[in-house]
């Protein structure tokens, strides 16, 4: 049972990295056509992707009502909110400025904000092979910023919505493992999708959607890719990475977030964007603080 472990872990890292990292393209192709013509805003956008997801989840929030009380509540409101909410609407913002890439980019910030956070509010040991490890993943991150340059993005100040996401993340993460041990992993993302999902349908529908459905000529390929977003990057995604984080720990599980930079640079090199082989030094190195961080015991 124990051999078969690093494998299982292994699996979920690349499931998550290859969905999440695709995440940023879907998000791209729910708000422009491939020519570069509007379709849904960027509050639509999260809007459509949470609401769609919520109720993807809710068989699995009539089966585990009764995880709902009034203390779970506080705690998964946390994780609804700040781990899938806001930070739904702050990529989709920031990605009108910021290329998709470059948000996959960013979004790796999330395992040093992990850190802090489970060290300050949470009260998390550091293990030095675990810092070692989110500094060589950070050292990668940054490397492949550099190479992709922050000078392509129309507007810096939007990757501070970013950086605002992940540390979102961070308390997130921090939550579930510390204060939702005893929930079952379909059981946190059902309810918490539900917290945050649900009032964005009714605000996805009087905002416009209808109407884009109807007189855009890309809004179907617009929705078919937010739908795509919501049911695996959002439903199967949370689903995956809660119970990857309930059995790891928080900082080990949002080490995935170094791997996601790769998927979405090998998705720029789909679409014509250049790679070289610094591009893939600075990719081993993330995955080195990958193995760092998982192999120390987990926070």
């Amino acid at each position: 049972m124990n051999e078969s472990r690093p494998i299982r872990n292994a699996m979920v890292i690349i499931s998550l990295a290859v969905i999440w990292g695709s995440s940023f393209m879907l998000m791209k192709r729910g708000m422009k056509s491939s020519n570069g013509e509007l379709i849904f805003t960027p509050n639509q956008v999260a809007a459509l992707r949470l609401g769609i997801a919520a109720l993807a989840m809710s068989p699995f929030l009539i089966v585990h009502r009764k995880f709902i009380t009034k203390k779970n509540l506080v705690w998964l409101s946390i994780v609804g909110l700040l781990g899938s909410g806001i930070p739904a609407f702050l990529f989709t913002n920031a990605q009108l400025f910021i290329h998709s890439s470059m948000s996959g980019i960013l979004n790796a910030l999330t395992p040093l904000f992990t850190l802090i956070i489970g060290y300050f509010f949470f009260k998390k040991k550091i293990l030095v092979n675990q810092l070692l490890g989110v500094s060589l993943g950070f050292i990668g991150a940054a490397a492949l910023i550099s190479l992709r340059g922050l000078g392509d993005s129309q507007n810096l100040a939007y990757s501070g919505l970013i950086i605002l996401a992940t540390m979102s993340y961070g308390v997130s993460v921090n939550t579930i493992h510390s204060k939702l041990q005893g929930i079952p992993a379909a059981a946190i993302s059902a309810i918490s999708l539900a917290i945050a999902g649900i009032p964005c349908i009714f605000f996805a529908f009087s905002d416009g959607v209808v109407t884009t459905l109807q007189e855009n000529a890309f809004g179907w390929s617009g929705f078919l890719a937010i739908a795509t977003l919501a049911l695996l990057g959002t439903a199967l995604g949370n689903l995956l990475f809660f119970s990857f984080t309930k059995r790891v720990g928080a900082l080990a599980a949002s080490s995935i977030t170094y791997l996601i930079p790769v998927v979405a640079i090998l998705w720029g090199v789909a679409d014509h964007e250049p790679f070289t082989w610094l591009h893939g030094l600075f990719a081993g190195i993330i995955i080195t603080g990958i193995y760092l961080v998982n192999r120390s015991k987990s926070l």
